[in-house]
């Protein structure tokens, strides 16, 4: 081969090894270059990443490093990316991964993606969504078919439309956790069919206090016992009230309340009178008790 062949073939060897370079090299500039191979050499903590990335504060981060089995910020960047590619904001990222640390490692395109396509063709907006799962975001940790549109469609039958059950989840985000086999289903059933209470009746009571449909069978049990036991009429319009009042309030305190109206001269009958008719007294304390009582008696008259 001549030489001016081979000077040639050396040339354009090392254009291409140079074009290479300048095109596909993570700097062109030297100083540059250097400082990225330094941050390479010394990865940020998953506390530091965080905040960085995340925008959480330093104890927000170093809260949730500590509780995520999360350890790659790489994962982490595809989990961030694709939220804020579905519209959510920072402010509603940093709520979500505080809420639940290991967010940051979720599966997007086995889990996260498909979950959130769930709920659009269930027919939420966008907003809704975000909103939900900003307040909930626990709830995509559970199996789509068998947990968490189930449990969404019951909710929403109980509160009577999409727009109070996205209003409702957003204030309480306890109620999608609960187990529809073991607390929701048994509940309702014994609302409806041993006690006779209406179809709307619960519903109501489902929207105001979603917690009293959620609670553990056995102690919406006791808590009518109680209610037998003081008298209180299930046929009464106030009764689903009055076991709502009863879950917020113990026995003792009950009967420290009773102790004091019968210290001011009422009966038994009275006391009972005026649990049918205003259950909502109990919730007052001993003492606002005696001070309202006091009013009553010594200033009305």
């Amino acid at each position: 081969m001549r030489p001016s062949i081979i000077r040639r073939s050396g040339v354009l060897a090392s254009l291409r090894s140079g074009c290479h370079t300048f095109f596909f090299s993570s700097s062109i500039f030297p100083d540059a270059a250097a400082a990225a191979d330094g941050q390479s050499s010394k990865p940020l903590s998953m506390a530091e990443y965080l905040v960085r990335s995340w925008g959480l504060s330093a104890a927000e981060a170093s809260k949730v490093s500590k509780l995520s089995r999360g350890k790659s910020t790489q994962k982490a960047d595809v989990v961030l990316n694709f939220l804020r590619s579905e519209g959510f904001e920072d402010s509603y990222i940093k709520k979500i991964v505080v809420l639940s640390p290991d967010f940051i490692v979720y599966d997007v395109k086995n889990n996260l993606a498909p979950k959130l396509r769930s709920f659009v063709d269930m027919g939420f907006s966008k907003s809704d969504i975000i909103e939900i799962i900003a307040s909930n975001p626990s709830i995509l940790t559970g199996n789509l078919k068998r947990s968490i549109l189930p449990k969404l469609e019951i909710w929403e039958s109980l509160f009577g439309s999409r727009e109070l059950l996205v209003k409702i989840v957003k204030k309480n985000r306890w109620c999608l956790r609960y187990s529809l086999e073991k607390r929701i289903f048994p509940n309702l059933k014994f609302l409806r069919e041993e006690l006779g209470i209406s179809e709307d009746r619960v519903s109501r009571a489902a929207r105001y206090h979603p917690g009293f449909v959620g609670q553990k069978p056995e102690s919406l049990h006791v808590l009518v016992d109680r209610a037998d036991e003081m008298g209180i009429p299930r046929l009464s319009p106030l009764y689903l009230w009055a076991l709502y009042i009863l879950q917020t309030v113990s026995k003792e305190k009950v009967e420290a309340k009773r102790n004091l109206l019968m210290s001011l001269g009422w009966s038994q009958t009275d006391f009972s009178e005026a649990l049918r008719k205003s259950p909502s007294f109990l919730s007052l304390s001993v003492d606002e008790l005696r001070k309202k009582m006091h009013f009553y008696v010594e200033e009305v008259g």
